[in-house]
């Protein structure tokens, strides 16, 4: 006759898959320390290009090593930004907080002259973590590598917010660097293959784009418009806008006045 294995109880159950994925998790995240540790030390004695052939670390990790794409993207962040930001490559490398965290805060940090700047200009007074009253947090770059390490990526995200709203009360530090500083343009892959464009124009700037933007793709006609409505085909002007873009990006990328790099545009 046939023997069964009782059935554990669910809080057993799930005590032992919380330990299983424990320990899964604090070995992935000392692996990607390691990783991180050694492309830090590629990317300062640029051997990825010399050894490698790759200007890209991203492209390297992906390519030579089978790295995930946003895995790769994260850490060929923080390597490329190390020597700006070592409080948080440090606190990526020693495994206290977690690539991705640290990553999503040096390219927050890194957007802006007057981020970057803000970022490593010490506080009047050392300030202390709001997780641990023992570590004296010097500079915000800092206080940030605490929000890694400690809080969840809505507590990290609202504190950076917050960084922002703070550095637009500094008005001799604007005054310093002024507007052309402040403008920024980051694009992020998705993973879908889809990307998503954020940033912040300065006057001259954004003026340009919306005049090139209302120019490509004026409003619809009021016939038009009309169909849009009725359930047709005219795309919204977002989409307009997003392939007016593409065109503009297109056209620049086959024309002789076209930026190159090592001999090439930005053709695809």
């Amino acid at each position: 006759m046939a023997t069964t294995t009782p059935t554990q109880d669910p809080r057993t159950q799930a005590q032992a898959i919380r330990s299983t994925l424990d320990a899964a998790a604090a070995l992935i995240n000392a692996q990607h320390a390691a990783v991180l540790s050694s492309v830090i030390e590629m990317k300062e004695q640029n051997l990825h290009r010399s050894e490698f052939g790759y200007s890209a670390l991203r492209d390297l990790l992906v390519s030579q090593f089978d790295f995930h794409n946003r895995t790769a993207a994260d850490i060929a962040a923080i390597a490329r930004l190390s020597g700006k930001f070592r409080i948080l490559a440090s606190a990526a490398t020693s495994g206290k907080a977690r690539i991705d965290q640290v990553a999503y805060a040096v390219r927050q940090l890194d957007q802006t002259p007057a981020m970057r700047l803000f970022a490593r200009t010490p506080f009047r007074a050392p300030v202390l973590s709001p997780f641990d009253a023992s570590v004296e947090c010097t500079t915000p770059e800092a206080m940030v590598a605490e929000y890694c390490a400690h809080a969840s990526f809505q507590e990290l995200r609202r504190h950076l917010d917050e960084l922002w709203a703070a550095i637009a009360e500094e008005s001799e530090l604007f005054d310093e660097l002024g507007e052309q500083s402040m403008q920024r343009l980051e694009l992020i892959p998705q993973g879908n293959g889809m990307w998503a464009l954020e940033g912040q124009l300065s006057e001259a700037t954004g003026r340009l784009l919306d005049k090139y933007l209302k120019t490509a793709c004026p409003p619809p006609r009021q016939e038009d418009q009309d169909t849009e409505d009725e359930g047709g085909l005219l795309p919204p002007q977002a989409n307009r806008h997003a392939e007016a873009l593409h065109q503009l990006l297109a056209g620049y990328g086959s024309s002789p006045q076209a930026a190159t790099r090592h001999g090439h545009t930005a053709t695809l």
